[in-house]
């Protein structure tokens, strides 16, 4: 993997990300980015026991010391590798168990995941992944996404990073499935702090379902940053 850095920095790019980094110290892939002058933007958190059909651990009941270890691990890497995201995967529903029950006892982790990623500065993300390549995966859907988002945010200070990026994805969420007021108030505050952060205090709000106004929360593949742009009119 450590030659990928040096292709990512030929074809141009300044910033990597990778699903599983175990397999290299965390102090060898920072020296590799580092060489490179490469940000190493995000990683997965331990997925758990691959070879056995896990990919992530952060919905099994009966898990959570496992889990808590896994995000300390990540987090070590964080440090390192100045990455200021963690993806925390939300594992498959194991055979007998509710889909309920599993995403109960995800939000109770990412709650604590946000919480104690917050404090180091580093950002949690989740995300939906289809069936066909992970079947029986936890969160398949932007709503079920949003739901998750939904439960976790009262546990997410409003002084913690990322708080703003949270309230994008919220907000991106209530969009799609049509609830524009809701949308439109998650989005205004979500925009306000990107605006204060970036410095465009200026630039003009947009409003949710306006013909005139491109409004979204721009997630790629893993990473919630929130881009909110007018059109001039």
């Amino acid at each position: 993997m450590l030659d990928r850095f040096d292709a990512a920095r030929a074809l141009g790019f300044k910033a990597v990300e990778c699903q599983l980094p175990y397999d290299h110290g965390a102090e060898e892939l920072a020296r590799a980015c580092q060489d490179e002058k490469l940000q190493f933007v995000m990683f997965n958190a331990p997925p758990g026991d691959m070879e056995a059909g896990e990919y992530g651990i952060s919905d099994l009941s009966g898990r959570e010391a496992e889990f808590r270890d896994c995000i300390g691990q990540a987090l070590e890497y964080a440090k390192t590798l100045e990455s200021r995201f963690i993806h925390v995967l939300a594992g498959i529903v194991p055979d007998g168990e509710s889909r309920e029950r599993c995403h109960e006892v995800y939000v109770e982790n990412l709650k604590w995941a946000a919480e104690t990623c917050g404090d180091a500065d580093v950002g949690v993300l989740i995300e939906p992944i289809n069936t066909f390549e992970r079947p029986g995966y936890l969160t398949t859907l932007t709503a079920e996404a949003r739901d998750t988002v939904a439960r976790v945010l009262p546990a997410w200070s409003e002084d913690m990073p990322g708080y703003g990026y949270v309230l994008g994805k919220y907000a991106f969420g209530l969009e799609e499935c049509g609830a524009y007021g809701p949308a439109e108030e998650a989005g205004r505050q979500a925009l306000a702090r990107y605006l204060l952060k970036v410095g465009a205090a200026a630039r003009p709000a947009p409003r949710f379902g306006s013909g005139n106004v491109v409004a979204g929360v721009h997630a790629p593949r893993h990473r919630a940053y929130l881009f909110l742009q007018a059109r001039p009119k």
